[in-house]
Order: C-alpha cells, then sequence, then structure tokens
C-alpha cells in the first residue's frame, strides 16, 4: 500500500503518501482525511497541519501503522482506495496551497 496511516482520531484517519512521509521529522504534506465507519473519503487533500489545528487527532505509533493499514485496506474499496492515492498524487492547485511547506514534488506544480 503507498499510503501511510499518521493520525487517528474516533472512526476517522489522516493518511498520506509514503513517498512523502518517509522521514520521520516531516514539516508538513498533503493529507486525506478518511472515515472507516463508512469507507469514504472525507475531504479533498489539505495539508497536514491545517487539519490538525482543528481536528482532535492523535498520532499513530509507528508499532501501529501496519495495523491501520491492513483496516484502511479492509473498510475502503479499491475503487476508493485509487482514488484517494490520484488526488494525493496529483492534488489541485487549491490543495497544494493549503500546506506551510510545499515538498519538492509538489512545488514545480504550484508555480
Amino acid at each position: 500500500m503507498t499510503l501511510k496511516p499518521l493520525y487517528r482520531s474516533e472512526n476517522r484517519i489522516l493518511v498520506g503518501l509514503m513517498k512523502d512521509f518517509q522521514e520521520l521529522c516531516v514539516l508538513d504534506g498533503l493529507v486525506i482525511e478518511i472515515d472507516l465507519g463508512n469507507g469514504t473519503s472525507m475531504s479533498p487533500p489539505a495539508g497536514g497541519i491545517s487539519i490538525l489545528k482543528k481536528g482532535s487527532y492523535i498520532p499513530i505509533r509507528q508499532h501501529e501503522k501496519s495495523e491501520y493499514s491492513k483496516i484502511i485496506s479492509r473498510k475502503l474499496k479499491k475503487r476508493t482506495l485509487r482514488k484517494i492515492i490520484a488526488d494525493l498524487e496529483s492534488p489541485p492547485s487549491e490543495s497544494i496551497e493549503t500546506l506551510v511547506w510545499v515538498p519538492e514534488r509538489l512545488s514545480s506544480s504550484s508555480t
């Protein structure tokens, strides 16, 4: 799975692309909020910091990430997972503008 579970709050999970969150200390990155209750994405991609400021999310610990990856794979349809990945890989410019820090792979598409 190319998605990485990052934060959780009740039935909601924030996920990002593995390639954007390989380092332990990432300033910001695009994430999508997933509702595990109904198996859907709840929002377009947005900067993780901007979402964390509004919600009551807690980090998913390193040893929990594989468990949450399995839950996401089980709860979401393959079509939904593909759409989430596509949205994170090619986000609209409005999503990039929500980032505090723009990763190199997105910096050329935002100009």
